[in-house]
C-alpha cells in the first residue's frame, strides 16, 4: 500500500510488537481485512494525514467489561484472557456518531455521493469473526478513527 499512502500524502507509522503469541489465522484473509481498513483511512484523508498501525498482546484485567466490539461483533473475554490486538488509527475527520452503528451494514457508506459503496467493512467484520476475533470502530478523542481488531490467543 506504499503507493496509495505516498501519493495521498499520508504518513504511515508502524508500532509492531515482535513478541506476539501465535494465532491460527489465514494470513491472506487477515491481510485483506487490514488493507480494507487502511484504504478507508486513505479515502477519508484526501488532503493527506497520518495512519498508525499498532500491534500488541495484552491481558484483560478484572476491570474490563468482559466483552469487546460493537455493532454485533462481540468477543466474550474472561478477566486474565490473553488477546492479540491490532489497531489502525487515522487523522481524518472521523465518522459522525449517529453513523457509527451502521458502518458494518452492506453497501452503507459515509462517502460523498457518486463514490462507490460496497462490502468493505461488512467483509472485514466477517473475516475477523471467522478467525474468532472481534472488531470495534470508534472515533478518537483527538479526531480521526480507531479500528481495533482483537483475537483470543
Amino acid at each position: 500500500m506504499k503507493h496509495e499512502l505516498t501519493s495521498g500524502g499520508i504518513a504511515a507509522v508502524l508500532d509492531l510488537a515482535t513478541d506476539l503469541p501465535q494465532l491460527w489465522i489465514d494470513t491472506n484473509k487477515l491481510e485483506q481485512a487490514l488493507v480494507s481498513v487502511v484504504m478507508n483511512s486513505i479515502e477519508a484523508m484526501p488532503q493527506g494525514g497520518r495512519v498508525m498501525i499498532r500491534t500488541l498482546a495484552r491481558q484483560f484485567d478484572p476491570v474490563d467489561t468482559g466483552t469487546f466490539g460493537n455493532a454485533g461483533s462481540r468477543l466474550k473475554l474472561l478477566p486474565g484472557s490473553m488477546v492479540v490486538v491490532a489497531q489502525i488509527e487515522d487523522s481524518g475527520p472521523g465518522i459522525p456518531e449517529d453513523k457509527l452503528d451502521k458502518v458494518f451494514d452492506p453497501f452503507y457508506t459515509t462517502k460523498p455521493p457518486g463514490n462507490v459503496a460496497g462490502l468493505g467493512l461488512t467483509v472485514t467484520k466477517k473475516i475477523v469473526e471467522l478467525h474468532g476475533g472481534s472488531i470495534e470502530i470508534t472515533n478518537r478523542p483527538t479526531g480521526g478513527v480507531r479500528v481495533t481488531f482483537v483475537f483470543k490467543s
